[in-house]
């Protein structure tokens, strides 16, 4: 589990629009890093002739790439 901490470590000192903030960023990293290993992983499916494995891994990488950009704006929104 992740702890969201401000800089000066404490959690407690954040307002839950700057933990909502610090949030979104995490899971906008946290799912970027998701995106590096499924293109990853939908070359290696592709190479082995898993076709039908390769092909849902296409969806998934759409689909992540479509909440990355609303998890973006989200972030973005937030004043």
């Amino acid at each position: 589990m992740h702890v969201l901490t401000d800089d000066s470590g404490s959690q407690s000192e954040m307002t839950p629009l700057e933990k909502g903030k610090a949030l979104l960023h995490h899971m906008i990293h946290h799912n970027e890093q998701h995106m590096e290993e499924f293109v990853t992983l939908r070359q290696t499916m592709s190479k082995e002739g898993q076709t039908k494995a390769a092909e849902e891994l296409d969806d998934a990488i759409r689909h992540t790439e479509e909440a990355l950009s609303h998890l973006r704006n989200a972030y973005d929104a937030v004043r």
